[in-house]
């Protein structure tokens, strides 16, 4: 009697250490940091576009004459993620626009980059619903920038300073990682530190 009360103890044991770790492993589908070199294979118009691969940074610039360089997300993002990378701009005057787009929703988060001011600017469908100021994202100088969905509350994030927030539909979508410059300077940007975790 007192062996099967000993096995009956380890075997719940173990089946709570089990589902712990069961837990535990499924809590984050993956967190990884993107190569730099499958980073370059986004490139959604590679024609229109110059890249280089330097150390662990990609430089990315648009063609003179071109509607702008495009890095495309390879898979659907869907439930709660957080996307993190490291942005430096090499231009004085660019815009850096987060497309997402599922279906007939498209939404859009552009935001503006100048030395001295800078702008955020949501629409749905080409249909504009916030403009205001953000953070000043100076030239040459990395800045941190964060996409974060959380219970279908997507959030924007610059050097940890909360920027936008804005609800979205919880079904999966694509994502869209845009720049733009002036026709006289194109845009040109370095990027490292490429991370994303779904959770």
């Amino acid at each position: 009697m007192k062996k099967y009360l000993i096995l009956t103890f380890v075997i719940v044991i173990l089946g709570v250490f089990g589902t712990r770790i069961w837990l535990g492993s499924n809590a984050t589908i993956y967190n990884t940091s993107t190569a730099i070199q499958e980073l370059a294979k986004w490139v959604e118009n590679p024609d229109e576009t110059i890249i280089e691969i330097i150390d662990d940074e990609l430089y990315i610039q648009e063609a003179i004459g071109s509607t702008g360089s495009t890095l495309k997300y390879p898979l659907e993002l869907k439930g709660n993620f957080r996307l993190t990378f490291q942005l430096l701009s090499l231009t004085q005057k660019s815009s850096l626009k987060f497309i997402l787009q599922k279906d007939n929703n498209k939404y859009e988060v552009e935001i503006g980059i100048t030395p001295q001011t800078s702008s955020v600017k949501l629409s749905k469908n080409s249909l504009s619903l916030i403009e205001k100021n953000g953070i000043v994202i100076q030239p040459n100088k990395y800045y941190t920038v964060s996409l974060e969905n959380n219970n279908n509350e997507l959030s924007f994030y610059i050097n940890e300073t909360d920027i936008l927030k804005m609800n979205i539909s919880a079904q999966a979508f694509e994502l869209k990682i845009s720049m733009h410059g002036l026709p006289s300077s194109p845009a040109a940007f370095k990027i490292r530190d490429f991370e994303v975790c779904v959770f």
